[in-house]
């Protein structure tokens, strides 16, 4: 529900712009580079950045994994969840950049920084739009944090339920919430915030931190396929074929016969 009153009405401002006359494609295309651009090896560079930087601005969404064990279906509602996910974070990563770069243009969205919404909000509504902007921007904050802090959570009490991480962690409450696991990541997070640590600093950890759980999870991945102890233990849920069957189709009443 929070993200549905986040989403929608983020959607319907940015795309404001459109219709009352504020959006100028010109304002694209006239700015598509900078000035001084060479297609050098330094430039090539500088979009290899930008792609990293949208890569960035939608991790978060490979999160709808973490539940994966819970679903019903995990071998194919996992997929569903990340495709579902992938799509709507590049849909909106081009909906929101496209009509916000095209209503104010680089020196607009510059001067703005982190508010970039509120002055496209006042296009379409007015005084009244940007104080909507406001909310709705605290309510996006309030999202990505509950987002990542059940995620975390979550995956803290997975490990623990492997016995990858201490026991306690694994306990929920009545209603299957992992409250020790939350405190834990409570505790981190106050640790943080009396250390005075940056956000650059925090960034840097959690790239190592990435690393080192992707090489975990590859050489668990080749230990998994090479050795006999593991090879014909049957996974609870593994990535789609591809070979997709529609339900009453004749390829699945053959395979089901």
């Amino acid at each position: 529900m929070l993200a549905a009153i986040t989403i929608v009405p983020i959607l319907v401002i940015c795309i404001a712009p459109m219709f009352t006359g504020d959006f100028h494609l010109g304002t694209i295309t006239d700015e598509m580079v900078p000035d001084g651009w060479k297609w050098n090896g330094n430039d090539m560079l500088m979009i290899l950045g930008c792609f990293t930087v949208a890569q960035w601005s939608a991790v978060g969404w490979e999160s709808a994994a973490t539940y994966g064990a819970e679903y019903k279906e995990p071998s194919r509602d996992v997929p569903k969840a990340l495709f579902s996910c992938g799509l709507m974070c590049l849909a909106m990563y081009f909906i929101i950049s496209f009509c916000m770069y095209g209503a104010l243009g680089y020196s607009e969205i510059h001067e703005n920084g982190a508010s970039t919404l509120i002055p496209v909000a006042k296009y379409g509504f007015g005084d009244t739009g940007g104080a909507v902007a406001v909310v709705l921007l605290i309510a996006g904050m309030v999202m990505i944090i509950q987002t990542a802090f059940l995620g975390t959570a979550r995956t803290i009490q997975i490990m623990a339920r492997e016995g990858n991480f201490p026991h306690i962690f694994s306990r929920t409450n009545i209603y299957g919430v992992p409250m020790y696991a939350m405190y834990f990541e409570a505790f981190i997070g106050f640790v943080v915030i009396l250390a005075q640590i940056t956000s650059s600093q925090i960034l840097a950890v959690s790239a190592l931190g990435f690393a080192i759980a992707l090489a975990m999870c590859m050489m668990a991945f080749i230990k998994s396929r090479r050795d006999p102890r593991f090879k014909d233990v049957k996974r609870i849920y593994r990535a789609p074929s591809g070979r997709w069957q529609v339900p009453g189709s004749c390829a699945s009443s053959r395979s089901s016969s």
